[in-house]
């Protein structure tokens, strides 16, 4: 014969750390918002075809190469 236990079942609620998700998600969009316009300015200072004098603030580009290589 089952044993019949007339109190309703508890399950443990957990009431702390419940906007972790949320703060993730948003952290997540914005470093990825940050990373698009990064790549859309350019890639500020990983250019290669930019020279510059020490402590002058002086630039120089470089010379292009000639159109007919043969």
């Amino acid at each position: 014969m089952a044993i019949h236990d007339p109190r309703p079942p508890t399950f443990p609620i957990s009431r702390g750390g419940a906007g972790g998700g949320l703060y993730f998600t948003v952290a997540s969009l914005l470093v990825a918002l940050l990373a698009v316009g990064y790549v859309l300015i350019g890639m500020p200072g990983l250019r290669d075809d930019m020279a510059s004098a020490p402590g002058r603030g002086v630039t120089a580009e470089q010379p292009a190469a000639p159109a007919d290589q043969r």
